[in-house]
Formats: structure tokens, sequence, C-alpha cells
């Protein structure tokens, strides 16, 4: 079957589900969306090899392998939206061409590895919020203080004109300082000591 069939099959099955229930999908008032990627490794055919290309494992040996991006519903497990390319295509851009089915009041939760001004400041121009992990050298600039370990900041990347020129020059984010839990389970044992994560 070809590929645009499945999309068209994921689109029904979104629209009935939504439809029929529309609770299962939603948090607090948002519908709640998560983004992540991941490769597929493929069978090593000509054709796929062709399409798809092939990558690396360091170590000499490359495999036929695609490219996947995903946009689901996290609450219950189900896919919204998906894209597969050739292997050398990055997620970021991937994940642009899923922005069309992010909608206003959406919550996206993203993986740290999609962070891109780009990606983020097209999610909110669409009327959606979105929740990332800090990366790490982002220069934020603190406006107002919202509570404890929370902060109204100001991010003006240093190449806006590179993410495109619709883009606005700066944008407005909440950022909460927080911490997990630690959770302790023994890794590995040996007569002297263990080894924790």
């Amino acid at each position: 079957m070809p590929l645009s069939y499945w999309f068209a099959l994921l689109d029904v099955l979104v629209e009935r589900f939504e439809a029929a229930h529309p609770e299962q999908a939603c948090w607090r008032g948002f519908r709640l969306l998560a983004m992540n990627g991941t490769t597929i490794h493929l069978e090593n055919w000509q054709r796929l090899r062709d399409h798809y290309g092939r990558s690396g494992n360091g170590h000499g040996k490359q495999k036929t392998q695609a490219r996947m991006v995903m946009l689901q519903f996290p609450l219950v497990r189900l896919p919204c939206a998906y894209e597969v390319a050739p292997v050398a295509q990055g997620e970021t851009t991937l994940a642009l061409r899923l922005l069309p089915h992010v909608r206003g009041n959406d919550l996206v939760l993203i993986d740290p590895g999609f962070w891109s001004y780009g990606s983020l400041a097209r999610i909110h121009a669409r009327g959606a919020y979105f929740g990332v992990r800090l990366k790490k050298g982002i220069s934020l600039r603190r406006l107002r203080s919202l509570g404890l370990k929370d902060h109204l900041v100001s991010w003006k990347p240093k190449r806006v004109r590179q993410n495109g020129a619709d883009l606005p020059a700066s944008m407005q984010l909440r950022l909460i300082r927080y911490r997990l839990p630690v959770l302790f389970l023994p890794l590995e044992k040996s007569k002297n000591r263990s080894r924790w994560f």
C-alpha cells in the first residue's frame, strides 16, 4: 500500500476518536500532544536503500534506515500524525511538517532534541503552547517573577534571520525550575560496592 493510504487512514481514525472521546485527549483544558522522533531499521533492499539511505553505527557498518517523527496523544498512546523520510533529513525538518496538525490551545510536549526557535515560534503562532526542557547555552532575559522558581523571560536568539523571515525577533516564555524525585534502583552489584542510577 502507498504511504499516502496510511496517512489518510490515520486522519480518519484520529477524527473519529476525537469525536467519540474528546476528553481522553485532554489534560486540564488543553488538547495534549507529544512529539518525538526515532529511526526505523529497514530491510537491506536496494529500493529502500536508494530512497531512505543508510546510516553508520560508528563501527563502519551501515544500515538502511528511515527517520520518523510523530505527534501522538500521550494519555492514550494514539498517533495523531507522523512523517517518514530519508534518514539524512533532520528531525526538526520533519517536525515542521507536522505543525499543521497543531491547533489553538494545544499543549505540545517536546523532546529537547527538537529545540529550535523556528519550530517553537511557529507552534506559538498557531495559538498553541509547548513544554520543553531548557537546553544548555540558551540565553534568556528575566522580565519578572511569577512565583518561586517561576519567571517570565524573553528569548532573543542571535540568528533569527536564519530561522525564517516570518518569525518574531524575540519570544516570551515561562521558565519553571523544578526537580524530579530521584528513584534509586540497583543497577549492578559487586562484592564491595553497588552502582546506582
